[in-house]
């Protein structure tokens, strides 16, 4: 498991499928993935046995502690005098991040990243890149990760994390009535470890809220 400041990422399971096939359908409107029709349940199958398992593919889940009250020996002291009582819950699934596609001869991947819409705006999705790129610099020994997005603000975001732009295409994504433009980004292992820190320090750290204690 790697974790962040607010989230943690572990491997995939089964069980993840479905609320993951939930958050992906959240987004059918929104056109990030090129998704046309919603998903169902045999698609994730699918993807299950053709990714998920597949060696050119690392995938983790993102996902943030779940507490629920209890009555237990241990309290966390609401105030001076009103007690409330916690134990830790299983993780919950918010998201799924990725390297795909990877090309081990040549030591670069593709990037994916999602997050169920409830879960964005708490800087959840930062967090969960800075940890992807890392291990993938880190553990992988990935030479480069390519990013691509129809969307200006999520190409700026990549922006923040010292990808560069390296290209654009043209009448690839249809929305709104219109065919979008993709943007193409890339960081490079080097770049990376040069501005990690600063990456941190700007892009991450000041954005995500942190998990919340459990005992």
């Amino acid at each position: 498991m790697l974790k962040g400041k607010g989230v943690a990422l572990r491997a995939m399971e089964h069980e993840d499928l479905e609320k993951l096939r939930v958050m992906r359908n959240e987004h059918l409107w929104d056109n990030i993935f090129r998704q046309y029709r919603p998903l169902t349940s045999a698609d994730q199958e699918r993807y299950w046995n053709n990714v998920v398992n597949h060696e050119n593919f690392v995938v983790f889940v993102i996902t943030i502690p779940k507490l629920s009250e209890t009555h237990k020996e241990i309290a966390v002291f609401d105030g001076d005098t009103n007690p409330r009582y916690f134990k830790k819950e299983e993780d919950q699934v918010i998201g799924e991040v990725r390297a795909g596609y990877i090309n081990w001869r040549n030591r670069w991947a593709e990037l994916g990243i999602f997050l169920g819409k409830e879960h964005m705006g708490h800087g959840y999705g930062r967090d969960a890149l800075y940890l992807l790129l890392d291990y993938a610099f880190n553990n992988l020994n990935l030479h480069a990760i390519r990013a691509e997005t129809v969307t200006p603000k999520v190409a700026d975001l990549f922006r923040e994390f010292m990808f560069t732009d390296i290209g654009q295409t043209h009448g690839t994504t249809f929305k709104d009535g219109e065919f979008k433009v993709d943007y193409i980004l890339e960081v490079y292992v080097g770049r990376w470890f040069q501005h990690r820190k600063e990456i941190y320090a700007t892009a991450v750290e000041p954005h995500v809220e942190p998990a919340p204690q459990t005992f």
